[in-house]
């Protein structure tokens, strides 16, 4: 298994909101791998799968995604 690049949408008001989130994900991968835990396409989409078959889970992140920010 190799690095691959990818890209994707994100919604944000500004691209500094936007780079953030791109280097928040890249954290992500990152601290994942450090503890021996490879991010990899399949295991991204399995959860997100498995995230989305559970109702809960699913309208918690809805909620959360919905709830404003304080600026």
């Amino acid at each position: 298994m190799e690095i691959r690049n990818i890209s994707f949408n994100i919604y944000a008001d500004t691209d500094e909101e936007a780079e953030c989130g791109r280097k928040a994900i890249i954290r992500f991968i990152s601290i994942m791998g450090q503890h021996g835990a490879m991010v990899s396409g399949k295991k991204i989409a399995d959860a997100v799968s498995r995230l989305n078959s559970s109702p809960f889970v699913t309208s918690q992140i809805i909620r959360f995604f919905k709830e404003k920010e304080v600026r």
